[in-house]
């Protein structure tokens, strides 16, 4: 009888330790990436999304979770992403536009899958509104006021417009733009330089735009903050200025600068 009591205390504790060993190989953290510098883009936890561009030397990651052991780095898209793992560090260094997908793994069958799209840099504006700034002083008021209004009539850009910036090149200069919509098109894309420079009478700086369309029509745009008196609010709202009095002078005389002005909303 006492034989078989401590038999069965055996099989318990064996059927015991199993149970637990059998728990703690499913109760590892998941598997992360953690950034090892500032800069360090942001991945997307919801969507386990990273985004590079084409011009990066290099992010790294330190991986963290699973059982800790030596990480096996799977990547579907070496044409796109190029991984560098070297038993510490994983550093995904862009080779081509498109979209790649990384699994790490360990080996208790832990795996993470990351995909990562490389792809130019871009941001958005919102036109919130349209003004022209008519400067005639020998002008009627009448006859300024009927000049504000043709400006604004005939911009091919109404509020609600969104131009959308892409840049093409390593230094932030060039790239194209989409316009939607853009006069009678639902979008209109266009090529655009863009340069740094001071006003000549205050050294305010703003961005320059040249922008080329399909049969080389040129608009330039100023781009820089727009003080409106009329606004109550503290904040002083960007705004793309273009210089259209060439277009209007022979109509009005009088004339001696007339802009077209187009308040910014950041989109993204």
């Amino acid at each position: 009888m006492k034989k078989l009591k401590y038999l069965l205390t055996i099989c318990i504790i064996t059927c015991c330790t199993a149970m637990f060993t059998a728990c703690s190989d499913d109760d590892y953290s998941p598997i992360t990436l953690i950034g090892i510098a500032d800069e360090s883009p942001t991945i997307d936890e919801e969507s386990s999304t990273l985004i590079l561009t084409p011009f990066s030397d290099g992010i790294s990651y330190l991986i963290r979770g699973g059982d800790d052991g030596r990480y096996r780095i799977d990547n579907a898209d070496e044409d796109v992403v190029r991984c560098d793992y070297d038993g510490e560090t994983l550093t995904f260094v862009p080779q081509s536009l498109g979209e790649a997908h990384i699994t790490i793994s360990d080996r208790s069958g832990n795996s993470y899958v990351l995909t990562i799209s490389v792809e130019y840099s871009s941001y958005a504006l919102k036109v919130m509104e349209i003004k022209a700034n008519i400067e005639a002083p020998l002008m009627t008021q009448e006859d300024a006021h009927n000049l504000g209004a043709e400006i604004i009539s005939d911009s091919p850009v109404k509020e609600g417009c969104i131009y959308t910036f892409t840049y093409t090149d390593e230094e932030g200069t060039r790239g194209n733009v989409t316009i939607a919509p853009y006069g009678n098109e639902p979008n209109t894309t266009a090529v655009f330089s863009s340069e740094l420079k001071y006003t000549e009478d205050k050294g305010i700086p703003y961005i320059c735009y040249t922008i080329t369309f399909a049969g080389s029509e040129t608009k330039v745009l100023k781009m820089m903050p727009y003080a409106d008196n009329s606004r109550e609010s503290d904040i002083t709202p960007m705004a793309l200025i273009e210089d259209v009095t060439d277009k209007y002078i022979s109509g009005y005389p009088e004339l001696e600068k007339a802009e077209l002005i187009q308040t910014l909303l950041s989109q993204y």
